[in-house]
């Protein structure tokens, strides 16, 4: 499957199904924890590919990109899908021209896909 990936990302990285992407050659400091090396792009389940929020917020060219309603980010971030007739596929949920979060879609309904975690 294809995965989007920027234009100044100089490196991915593999780590088991998890890849990461770092703009800057950072060199190893042997006396710092460094608890990852990079932006997590996504993870493979399957055959398929999912975006990681943290990728969404780093993103500028991003082909598919949805601009919803405050309201409709208010229901996003509760945790609700959103019901918007689009293509198929992942798209990149934006609020005034700032990504909030990645969301797949299928035609009818665009899948919550924002970090339980930060829900509320």
């Amino acid at each position: 499957k294809n995965v989007y990936i920027e234009e100044n990302i100089l490196n991915i990285d593999r780590f088991n199904d998890t890849l990461f992407a770092q703009t800057s050659n950072i060199p190893l400091i042997k006396s710092l924890n460094i608890v990852r090396k990079g932006i997590r792009l996504g993870e493979y389940s399957k055959d398929n590919f999912k975006y990681d929020y943290h990728y969404s917020h780093y993103l500028t060219n991003f082909d598919d990109v949805i601009e919803i309603s405050l309201e409709e980010l208010n229901n996003y971030i509760s945790g609700n899908p959103i019901n918007k007739m689009t293509s198929k596929g992942w798209k990149l949920l934006a609020y005034n021209h700032i990504p909030v979060s990645f969301s797949k879609s299928d035609g009818k309904t665009l899948k919550n896909h924002y970090p339980k975690n930060l829900r509320h």
